[in-house]
């Protein structure tokens, strides 16, 4: 009986020390290794995350790269822009200067061929073609201010837009600036005109526009109000980028220009007719 008692005993034992071993199967199964991995995952989810917030850093920084890159180009294209039409309107510029040039440098011709067949003539003559050199060297001064406006108002610094007074050229100031070389022969006829002759006739020149001072420096009426209104507008779009303030800019130049042109041709006739006015006084 007592062998039985721990046959049986033996046998509970058994069973039960497999049961232990379920229970402990069972319970890594259930509790331990769901933890671990629910750690596991966790530490994977959190990784995922942080290369999320780097992602979404390096997707935000390029967004602002390529803002930045759309606003430097359209400051690009604005310049690329400004820069072509200061370049069409510089060569309108010259292309004015030159065509007033060849107008010019065809009337002197004209009067190097007319002083010419007057070279040997009478002392009229002679003082005609002194007449006519001296009217050549007013004309080299209106090219030589024009061609300093043009100078001086090209790229960004534009100068002549700081003394708008200076634009216009009066007659008595060209005239004048012409008798500083009064002696100098601009046409190669007027060499053989006398001394007494040459000085003779600078003196009249000089008596006549010192008579005639007051209305030999009169400007254009309406002059200062059109030039500091173009010049105020000009200053105020030569920064702007738009492509209005843009145009704004390039049509108060050009008609600036023209408009400096306009007045300074009419000054010049002004002292040419001026000056034949007082050759036959």
């Amino acid at each position: 009986m007592s062998n039985k008692v721990d046959v049986f005993l033996s046998r509970v034992s058994h069973v039960s020390q497999f049961v232990l071993v379920a229970f402990a199967i069972f319970g890594y199964f259930y509790t331990v290794r769901p933890i671990y991995q629910k750690e596991l995952l966790s530490e994977d989810i959190a990784k995922k995350e942080v290369e999320l917030n780097k992602l979404k850093t390096a997707m935000e920084n390029s967004q602002k790269f390529i803002e930045n890159n759309k606003i430097l180009r359209k400051e690009l294209e604005g310049s690329i822009a400004k820069l072509d039409l200061q370049y069409k309107e510089s060569e309108e510029k010259l292309n004015s200067i030159n065509s007033e040039l060849r107008k010019t440098l065809d009337e002197l011709n004209k009067q190097k061929t007319i002083a010419k067949r007057a070279v040997n003539a009478n002392n009229k003559n002679l003082e005609s073609v002194f007449w006519e050199n001296f009217s050549g060297l007013v004309g080299v001064v209106y090219i030589s201010k024009s061609t300093d406006f043009v100078n001086n108002t090209l790229g960004d610094a534009k100068t002549a837009y700081n003394t708008p007074s200076n634009l216009y050229i009066y007659p008595y100031d060209a005239i004048n600036e012409a008798l500083k070389n009064g002696n100098h022969n601009f046409i190669s006829s007027s060499e053989n005109v006398p001394e007494n002759i040459r000085k003779k006739i600078l003196a009249k020149i000089r008596r006549a526009i010192e008579k005639n001072k007051s209305s030999l420096t009169k400007k254009p009426i309406g002059f200062d109000e059109k030039i500091n209104s173009l010049i105020k507008t000009i200053e105020s779009t030569k920064l702007r980028k738009n492509e209005n303030e843009i145009m704004k800019n390039y049509t108060a130049e050009r008609e600036l220009s023209s408009y400096i042109f306009l007045i300074n041709g009419q000054s010049r006739i002004r002292a040419m007719d001026f000056l034949k006015d007082i050759q036959h006084l």
